[in-house]
């Protein structure tokens, strides 16, 4: 007892604890992460205040992600004030610091970077102007937050902000991330938990296999090959390729392609047709006249022959969502011509593009709302 009140009346003295009294607020966090100052726990989280330098948001991010983590998302009045008032004891009282916010043009609202809805929000104002360019950050001095151009931009750039990352606790770190996947996958470095969903990334080489047998596999687990339907997702995807695996050169395989029977056009796996107008797209293209889509580290996507064996990676929903995805079923991919019926309109033709087209030989006129050969 003597001693507990000795350690009381040092703090109050503004004198130096052993460090065993403060063992207990970070030993929990990362192993990878540096042990000073600049780590703090608040609640059940790790908080590491990256404030001696400045990063463009996306690469913000994947420094982030380099040890389990990603940039602080805010749910609370607790979590902003917290950082902010942490943040001002390291004397950077007018610092910004980018949040793991973004503005998710398919929903048309902000939400936090695992695609779950905000519970908590402390927005100056939203510029509507450059919303579509949300990313969020900290202005510290008010505590309150701003959205601001994401990216680079020829006209206007883009600006690069100290920043915050969060970790999940060591001790529950991995319980959390992978219980709710399916049984039947292995729990290992392959398997990723991002927003709602389950990743496996079949990176090595003995997994390669062509796009049907790749489908096939991911159908195995009651899954499919990944569904990138947003800018999102598609920079999650880039990211474990980039940093975590280190695919420098291979295309990896999504769930998409080309397909003749029984429906004609460019579908997801799960038969969804791809939405040219309001869907993400991410394609580079080609001089390949393959059907089937595989995404580099660098997030663009590339048309491959299906035939080719490539790395792939697998969908799932977590156990705890009620609808599992659709798998689809075989398809025919020895097709000679590429006739399309447009997604965008019942009223549209049929149109036939020549295959040195390559996989997306087509565009949508934007007169008629209908699809046109792009070769034309």
């Amino acid at each position: 007892m003597m001693k507990l009140f000795a350690m009381i009346f040092q703090l109050l003295l503004g004198a130096n604890i052993p460090a065993i009294c403060l063992s207990f607020t970070v030993d929990e966090c990362p192993s990878g992460l540096p042990r000073n100052m600049y780590l703090k726990r608040h609640e059940n989280k790790c908080y590491q205040f990256l404030l001696n330098q400045e990063k463009l948001y996306e690469d913000a991010e994947d420094y982030c992600k380099i040890n389990g983590g990603k940039l602080a998302d805010i749910k609370s009045k607790s979590v902003n004030d917290f950082i902010q008032k942490t943040i001002k004891s390291y004397h950077f009282h007018n610092a910004k610091v980018w949040l793991g916010l973004y503005y998710y043009y398919e929903f048309g609202e902000f939400r936090l970077k695992d695609d779950s809805l905000m519970t908590y929000e402390n927005f100056a104002n939203v510029n509507n102007a450059k919303k579509y360019e949300g990313c969020v950050f900290m202005e510290v001095k008010s505590g309150q937050w701003f959205n601001h151009n994401c990216y680079n931009d020829i006209m206007e750039g883009t600006d690069k902000h100290k920043f915050v990352c969060e970790y999940p606790l060591e001790l529950t770190k991995y319980r959390a991330e992978t219980d709710d996947c399916p049984e039947i996958l292995p729990r290992d470095k392959y398997l990723k938990v991002h927003g709602k969903k389950c990743y496996r990334f079949l990176v090595e080489e003995t997994d390669f296999k062509n796009f049907q047998e790749a489908q096939n596999d991911c159908e195995h687990g009651k899954g499919n090959l990944v569904l990138v339907r947003s800018e999102e997702v598609n920079r999650f995807i880039k990211s474990e390729l980039k940093n975590t695996f280190h695919m420098s050169s291979e295309h990896s395989w999504i769930g998409l392609h080309f397909l003749k029977s029984p429906l004609v056009g460019l579908y997801w796996v799960d038969h969804t047709a791809y939405s040219y107008t309001y869907g993400f797209s991410n394609f580079t293209w080609g001089t390949e006249m393959g059907r089937c889509a595989a995404i580099s580290s660098s997030g663009s996507w590339y048309d491959e022959f299906c035939s080719d064996e490539r790395p792939y990676v697998c969908e799932y929903e977590m156990s705890t969502n009620k609808d599992a995805p659709t798998t689809s079923k075989p398809f025919d991919t020895s097709q000679k011509s590429r006739v399309i019926s447009s997604p965008t309109s019942k009223a549209c033709p049929v149109i036939d593009c020549d295959l040195d087209c390559s996989l997306l030989g087509y565009a949508k006129d934007i007169d008629t709302g209908c699809l046109k050969c792009r070769c034309n």
